[in-house]
């Protein structure tokens, strides 16, 4: 063979370089760390923690880690979790590639875990006996439906000496002895959270009025936020006798009354009952609304008391449907329909159910393909808009 200078080949060669660890964000509420890698992989579904996730025992106990989209990895906290932002979270999975799966497998690697961009604040409520006598411990208990612990900040607006008192208390619960508070007077409390992501929630207020002639202590127990008009909402009643009563036989009577509005009104009750506890049937209350609960809680002897919790309805997640579900359909198919009529808002949907259309409704198209790319038109290659 001679050689020929006049002569080339060219190949062309495609590298697929192994996928890498680009950022670790929490997510608004702090219960999620998104791990986004720099290219789509071949990773999908759930996998174990234990073997993708390092250091393990900074998410917490019984962690979950999800592919959410070929490129994204969510890793749901467990209880104790102690990662914070600013922390290095490293990804050691063993047997992740490209998409295509060209690639070599990809090295471990570490990312900062970032602040998310909005951090959203729990909700958060209040849990005590608003009147107690003189010789009772009073408990008042702030919750917070948050995947980790928050920081609380408490205080007192009708009396000075007991809010600077309250200045250093940071823990979720206050005991307040009524010998150590004036009798017959009402304090009033206030109490908000700082989550560790520094989401600042609402501050809720609570009354506690010391009796000098001894009270049943009520509290009222609502459930976890949220509070939805198309669900079924069950309150109860806490009580106990009081410690210095002298009847602690006579059983409890109660009544209860809610009412529209942050006050109490007697004008705007909707909904009373007599039993210890309360339920607030579907499509009751209102979207979007405030509503003011009151217990009062008697003996036979007659002495009574009564106590309060505040609440807000929020609008239930909107139903989406596109009629006939997942289906394949070839090029030769001709056109496609797509059909989001039975698309619904439930909170105006009648009790019982049924078809509910909603002119209010508006609606957002999007197209992309399993791998999460947009679709494409063939003649253009441009995305699709619809």
């Amino acid at each position: 063979l001679a050689a020929d200078a006049t002569q080339a080949v060219y190949v062309t060669v495609t590298y697929h370089r192994a996928p890498r660890l680009s950022s670790a964000t929490f997510n608004a509420i702090g219960s999620q760390i998104i791990l986004v890698f720099d290219q789509m992989t071949s990773a999908s579904g759930a996998v174990p923690c234990a073997e993708n996730i390092a250091p393990l025992s900074a998410v917490g106990v019984d962690p979950a880690c999800t592919w959410t989209a070929q490129h994204t990895l969510a890793v749901s906290l467990g209880s104790g979790a102690t990662i914070v932002p600013g922390s290095l979270l490293g990804f050691v999975g063993s047997s992740l590639s490209s998409a295509n799966g060209v690639s070599s497998i990809a090295a471990p690697s570490n990312a900062t875990v970032s602040r998310p961009s909005f951090s959203q604040a729990p909700a958060l409520r209040v849990v005590g006996a608003n009147e107690v006598g003189s010789c009772d411990t009073a408990h008042i208990t702030a919750y917070a439906d948050s995947p980790r612990a928050l920081t609380f900040v408490w205080g007192s607006r009708t009396h000075p000496a007991l809010d600077a008192n309250l200045s250093t208390e940071v823990s979720s619960s206050l005991s307040l002895r009524g010998a150590s508070l004036e009798a017959d007077a009402t304090y009033t409390f206030s109490v908000y959270g700082v989550t560790f992501l520094g989401a600042v929630t609402d501050a809720v207020l609570h009354s506690l009025t010391i009796r000098s002639a001894p009270p049943p202590l009520l509290a009222i127990n609502m459930p976890a936020s949220p509070y939805l008009r198309t669900a079924t909402t069950w309150i109860n009643a806490q009580a106990t006798y009081s410690a210095c009563a002298s009847d602690t036989a006579s059983s409890l009577t109660y009544t209860w009354e809610v009412s529209v509005g942050a006050a109490y009104s007697e004008a705007n009750v909707i909904l009373s009952g007599s039993s210890e506890e309360l339920r607030l049937p579907p499509h009751t209350l209102a979207p979007s609304t405030t509503y003011h609960v009151r217990l009062l809680g008697q003996l036979a002897s007659g002495e009574s008391s009564t106590a309060s919790q505040i609440f807000s309805v929020t609008s239930s997640p909107l139903s989406a449907v596109i009629a006939g579900g997942a289906r394949t359909v070839s090029r030769d198919s001709g056109s496609l329909a797509l059909d989001a009529s039975a698309s619904s808002d439930p909170d105006v949907c009648p009790d019982g159910g049924g078809a509910c259309p909603d002119a209010l409704l508006s609606f957002l198209w999007t197209c992309a393909l399993s791998d999460g790319s947009p679709c494409r038109l063939l003649s253009s290659r441009g995305a699709l808009a619809l």
